[in-house]
């Protein structure tokens, strides 16, 4: 989803040859089967890399949300902008999926560990989940956790 982020890999032949409209566009979509339902319109958004960096490196703002059961409506709505098959959004619909579409702003200049989200910003628990973070905390992860 986020192939310009510095350091996400090297560039391969498929890069090159074959159109990849969700990596490649600004305005992006996020699906999960998160329960919260306090995600807004203008609200900030940081990602966090759990399978492979373990580190925030990417930003972006809310754009609109919804909650949906129907993949087709899904599907309809997140467009090329996800990188989830029609299958695999059919699974995340059956059981009320949280999508989000998005605008990514930016990546960080010194992206933000796990540890350094715990002792310098004080963001402890679930870090991969969708969660709420103070305005200070917000700020020392934009500054790389100083």
């Amino acid at each position: 989803l986020f192939p310009d982020c510095p350091g996400t890999r090297q560039a391969t032949i498929r890069d090159f040859t074959e159109p990849c409209p969700e990596g490649n566009t600004i305005k992006k979509a996020y699906i999960s089967n998160s329960p919260s339902r306090q995600i807004k319109a203008g609200d900030l958004l940081l990602f966090y890399r759990s399978k492979d960096r373990k580190e925030i490196s990417t930003y972006g703002i809310v754009e609109r949300t919804m909650v949906s059961r129907d993949p087709s409506a899904i599907a309809s709505t997140v467009s090329n902008r996800t990188v989830y098959t029609f299958d695999e959004i059919s699974k995340l619909a059956s059981k009320n999926a949280l999508v989000i579409i998005f605008r990514q702003l930016g990546n960080l200049n010194r992206p933000v560990n796990a540890s350094m989200l715990v002792e310098a910003c004080d963001v402890s628990g679930a870090i991969q989940s969708i969660r709420k973070i103070p305005d200070q905390a917000f700020r020392k992860i934009l500054s790389g956790g100083a």
